[in-house]
C-alpha cells in the first residue's frame, strides 16, 4: 500500500490528495472506519481532479478485503468499489463495471440498502 500512496504523492500535486496520501502513509487499517474515510476521500479528490488510474491502483488495494458484517466499514469499500465501476464504464469497459456493481449489490440487498445503480456508478 505504501509504494501506491507514494507514488500518488510523487505525481499528483494537489493540496487535498497530498493531505489524505499522508494520513494514509501514516496510518490505514482496513479494519478502521476512520482509516476508510481516509482512503475513501482520496479517492474522491483523486476523481475530482481526473486521476483516474490512480483510483484503479487503490481499488486493488481493497480487492481481498472480506465483508465482515459491519456495514459501516464496508460502506466506504463500497464508495471506492463505486468510483472505479464508473470509471470503468466511462472508458467502455461495460463488462468489468457490471462484475463491481452485481459484486457490491449481493452485499446492498443482504442489509435490505438500495442497489448500486446510482449516478456515481452510472446505472
Amino acid at each position: 500500500m505504501t509504494e501506491t500512496i507514494q507514488n500518488i504523492i510523487d505525481t499528483v500535486d494537489k493540496k487535498k490528495v497530498q493531505s489524505y496520501c499522508k494520513k494514509i502513509i501514516k496510518k490505514c487499517s482496513f479494519k478502521s472506519v476512520k482509516d476508510m474515510k481516509n482512503l475513501t476521500g482520496l479517492v474522491i479528490w483523486l476523481y475530482v481532479y481526473g486521476f483516474y488510474d490512480e483510483i484503479i491502483s487503490i481499488s486493488e488495494l481493497i480487492k481481498n478485503v472480506e465483508f465482515t458484517g459491519n456495514y459501516t466499514l464496508w460502506n466506504e469499500f463500497d464508495k471506492i468499489y463505486c468510483y472505479k465501476a464508473r470509471i470503468l464504464r466511462e472508458r467502455g469497459e461495460v463488462h468489468e463495471a457490471q462484475e463491481i456493481i452485481d459484486f457490491v449489490n449481493q452485499y446492498r440487498q443482504k442489509a435490505g440498502l438500495i442497489p448500486a445503480f446510482s449516478l456515481l456508478c452510472g446505472y
